[in-house]
C-alpha cells in the first residue's frame, strides 16, 4: 500500500540524527527542568493540545536539502462501531491521516489516509506504531538523547556554553523559551577531534516545559551540516 510510505523520509532522518551521538551519561552546569513534558505519541498530544504544528529541516553546505511540515489537530468526539472515540488529524507535507482513538481501550479504532480507510486487522504487527513514529521522531529522539537530564546535569565531553531566555510566538501563544547552547567535543559522544554544537529551546507553558526548538551543527554529519526542528504553533486544550 503506497500510502503507508508517508513516514519513510522522517524515519531515515531520525536514524541519521540518532547516529550522530549517544547520550549515555550526564554531568555539569544546571538548568532548571522540573516539569518536563515530551510528547512521543498521538495520545500525548490528545491529552494536552488542540493544535500543534512543527517542522524539521536538513541543511548541508548552506543549502536546504529537505523540509518536512507536520500538523496535528483535535477534531471532535465520534462513535465508531459503538465505541466512543476521539478523532484527530495528522498532516505531513500535505498528506492527511485521520485517526479515531478509542477512549475506553486506549487504542486506535479506525484510521484513514488520504481518504482511504486502512484495514487495521490486516496490518502487520508493529507497522502502525512505526507509521505514527514517523510523525513524532524529533521528540522521540529528544527522549533518546535525554535532553532534560543533560541540561540539568552535563557530562564529560559536553559543555553548556550559554543559557538565555527569550519570548517566542507559537501561533497566538507567546511563551518564555530557555535556549541552551551545548558543545560536544570528541569522546565519548563523537570521534576524537570532532565537534558539534546544539541548541535546545525549552518552552515554559506553565504546567509543563517542552522542547520547541532543536538545532544540530557538525558532528558525524560534517561541519557544514545542520538539522533544525521548530514548533511553529500550539493551542493548549
Amino acid at each position: 500500500m503506497q500510502r503507508l510510505n508517508v513516514c519513510s523520509k522522517a524515519m531515515v532522518a531520525a536514524l541519521a540524527i540518532m547516529l550522530m551521538g549517544s547520550l549515555a551519561g550526564f554531568g555539569g552546569e544546571e538548568v532548571d527542568i522540573e516539569r518536563w513534558y515530551n510528547p512521543q505519541s498521538v495520545w500525548d498530544l490528545v491529552d494536552t493540545f488542540a493544535v500543534m504544528e512543527w517542522t524539521w529541516t536538513m541543511i548541508e553546505d548552506g543549502v536546504e536539502e529537505d523540509t518536512v511540515t507536520v500538523s496535528y489537530r483535535l477534531i471532535r468526539p465520534e462513535v465508531v462501531d459503538g465505541d466512543d472515540t476521539t478523532l484527530v488529524e495528522l498532516v505531513m507535507d500535505g498528506e492527511t491521516m485521520r485517526v479515531w482513538l478509542s477512549e475506553e481501550h486506549r487504542e486506535i479504532a479506525q484510521m484513514e489516509i488520504g481518504g482511504e480507510v486502512i484495514p487495521l486487522a490486516f496490518m502487520p504487527a508493529g507497522q502502525l506504531e512505526q507509521m505514527l513514529a514517523g510523525y513524532f521522531w524529533p521528540f522521540m529522539t529528544a527522549e533518546y538523547f535525554g535532553v532534560d537530564q543533560v541540561v540539568a546535569d552535563a557530562h564529560e565531553g559536553v559543555t553548556i556554553d550559554s543559557v538565555h531566555t527569550e519570548l517566542q510566538q507559537l501561533g497566538d501563544l507567546e511563551v518564555s523559551v530557555e535556549r541552551v547552547e551545548v558543545s560536544y567535543s570528541g569522546e565519548p559522544f563523537l570521534a576524537p577531534g570532532q565537534q558539534a554544537n546544539l541548541i535546545w529551546g525549552i518552552a515554559d507553558f506553565g504546567p509543563f516545559q517542552m522542547l520547541v526548538e532543536w538545532q544540530w551543527e557538525g558532528g558525524d554529519a560534517g561541519e557544514d551540516a545542520t538539522f533544525n526542528m521548530q514548533v511553529e504553533r500550539v493551542v493548549i486544550r
